[in-house]
Order: structure tokens, then C-alpha cells, then sequence
């Protein structure tokens, strides 16, 4: 396969009280997405809190979802959409051991380089950057293909607020809509991943509506 186009609605990996309104958000985005989406369908069993992770074992059966499709599709490119950014860990490790020399773009607010030990929060999308990175819950590290280095920029609140946790000082929307077109330009794009996204009002809707159709891989 080409390119892989996955749909990730996971929102266990949030701690926040909003954590269900990236449900919402994720599952709003559908309209807006190619008929050619393959959808994960993630676990919601269990809350309990395990190896001082939140939503433990949901966490580590959807992530063995998703690496089962990706590697059964063994796809060149990979699309995904989450979701809270927990969803990260398959997509990004996966490219990461097809591409020796992958490069990664992190556009995050936070680090997100907690390990289970460091967290105050105990949730895993705040440790997921630290996980990619080779560090963290052993279970979760051993299912991952492999490790990657990444850099990181995120959108400002005042342009864009829809998210469980807005942070100042951030990207511009014309700011993030030229890096996607210039990384398109001068670079060979080989992943995508769009998380995070609690609808708080119409026009971050109609914000994100133009992301997602700058968004490289996704409609071609």
C-alpha cells in the first residue's frame, strides 16, 4: 500500500476533565475526511490506572491495534487522526524503521517527555514524545518498531483554542498553513499526524478545515 489514511478516536491518553470532548472532536472531523479512512476501533473497558498510566490497558490494546494495521498494510506513507496525541507512538516509530533517516516535526505546546515515574498527571499523552524517544513503560516500549528524534512548534490559543490544554506563545494559523506548504516543497512527506482537537467553538472548526486541506497526504 501506498498510503495508509488511518482513523485513531482515542482519548484515553488524556487526563484532562475535557478528556471525552477529543471523542467529540475527532469523531466532528469525519465529514471533513476522504472516504478512504481506515478506522481503528479503540478500547474503552477499563479506567483503572496501571503502571501509573491512566486508562492503562486501554492505552496498550489500541496501541496494539494500530501497529497491527499499519503492519499489515505496510504502507510507504501514513496518515492519522486522532484522537489525543497518544496516538503518535505507532504511526511515528513505524515510518521511523521503513525511513533510517526520518526527520519529525513535533507541533505540541508541551514536551510531553514525561516517563510513568515523572508524571503528575499520569497520562500517557504527556509521556508519548518520551516513549518514541526509547524511554518510559517497558510493555508499551516493547511493542513499539523503533526510536526517532524529533523538533516541536504548536499553534498560539489566541488563533486556535480548541484543545484540552491552550498554551501561549505559539505558531500563527498563516504560520503553520506556510510550514506545511513549504515542508511539502522541499521535503519527501512520509507521515501526518493531527490530535488533540476539543471543539470550543465554530470558527477553530473552520480553522482546522483549512489545516486539514493543507494537510500533505491526506486528499492525495
Amino acid at each position: 500500500m501506498d498510503t495508509l489514511r488511518l482513523f485513531f478516536p482515542q482519548w484515553q491518553g488524556s487526563g484532562s476533565e475535557r478528556a471525552k470532548e477529543l471523542l467529540t472532536g475527532v469523531m466532528s472531523l469525519k465529514s471533513l475526511l476522504p472516504s478512504s479512512m481506515t478506522e481503528l476501533e479503540t478500547e474503552d473497558v477499563n479506567t483503572e490506572t496501571a503502571n501509573n498510566i491512566l486508562h492503562y490497558a486501554d492505552i496498550v490494546l489500541n496501541l496494539e491495534e494500530a501497529l497491527h494495521i499499519i503492519q499489515e498494510a505496510n504502507p510507504k506513507r501514513l496518515v492519522t487522526i486522532g484522537g489525543d496525541c497518544g496516538v503518535d507512538a505507532a504511526p511515528i516509530t513505524y515510518l521511523n524503521k521503513v525511513y533510517k533517516d526520518l526527520a519529525v516535526v513535533w507541533i505540541d505546546a508541551h514536551a510531553d517527555l514525561n516517563t510513568p515515574e515523572s508524571s503528575p498527571s499520569k497520562s500517557f499523552h504527556g509521556m508519548v514524545l518520551r516513549a518514541i524517544l526509547g524511554e518510559g513503560d517497558t510493555v508499551i516500549l516493547e511493542k513499539l518498531p523503533s526510536r526517532v528524534f524529533p523538533d516541536a512548534v504548536f499553534l498560539d490559543p489566541s488563533e486556535f483554542a480548541s484543545t484540552c490544554y491552550p498554551t501561549p506563545n505559539g505558531l500563527s494559523v498563516p504560520g503553520l498553513l506556510k510550514l506545511l506548504k513549504l515542508l511539502q516543497k522541499d521535503l519527501n512527506v512520509v507521515g501526518f499526524t493531527l490530535t488533540e482537537f476539543a471543539p470550543a467553538n465554530d470558527t477553530d472548526i473552520e480553522t482546522l478545515k483549512r489545516i486539514l486541506e493543507a494537510a500533505p497526504l491526506l486528499h492525495a
